[in-house]
């Protein structure tokens, strides 16, 4: 999901934050004793998280290296 260009970082993080609460759900309903279908992927989905954001964050270091601007067009 990380990789797919079609979606803006912002639309690819609420998609990580629903999912994140969803596992959450099941987290929480596995600490209750409440049998569970599927496994919770909390760590995977708050992993991806971080790896956006790490993505973000270089990115913008690259761009305001190479234009002069930050991510808000401001000079650097």
């Amino acid at each position: 999901m990380l990789d797919d260009h079609d979606l803006s970082p912002a639309q690819k993080r609420d998609v990580l934050r629903r999912w994140a609460l969803d596992a959450y759900v099941i987290e929480l309903a596995l600490f209750k004793g409440e049998p569970q279908s599927e496994p919770s992927r909390l760590d995977e989905v708050i992993d991806a998280l971080f790896d956006l954001d790490e993505t973000q964050a270089s990115t913008s270091a690259h761009r305001t290296r190479a234009t002069g601007l930050d991510c808000e067009g401001r000079a650097a």
